[in-house]
């Protein structure tokens, strides 16, 4: 478990690299990410997923640098099923084709599952 933090603190790095590219030049985001190639006005829709993904990127980071801290670790655990939630009803509404999702669909919740573990060893024995 004690990987769990360089873990959070890498994923807190590519979601940051992920924000930079949505910002800078969005149609790179979308050559190397196609769900997000959606009909939007001035590339809006990746410039939005590119904030999301620095929101949910800056959860990791609190929740890992302050990993003893209860608070700080739910909200990084919370990351991981907004990320799930996003992704599935992006599909459900058809924007989003399941095998272009694929690490979405395995990584949030093997690290749900991690967080949870983790969770439960430290937080809950007492």
């Amino acid at each position: 478990m004690k990987y769990l933090k360089y873990v959070l603190v890498f994923f807190f790095i590519v979601d940051v690299l992920i924000f930079l590219i949505a910002q800078v030049n969005p149609e790179l985001l979308v050559e190397f990410l196609p769900q997000f190639n959606l009909e939007s006005v001035d590339n809006t829709y990746p410039r939005l997923v590119g904030v999301l993904f620095l929101i949910l990127g800056l959860s990791r980071l609190y929740g890992g640098l302050y990993i003893k801290e209860k608070g700080a670790f739910v909200i990084s655990m919370w990351s991981w099923i907004v990320e799930l939630i996003y992704t599935i009803s992006e599909i459900i509404h058809g924007q989003f084709a399941v095998n272009e999702n694929i690490m979405a669909l395995v990584l949030a919740p093997v690290m749900l599952f991690w967080s949870f573990m983790y969770f439960k060893r430290t937080f809950k024995q007492t």
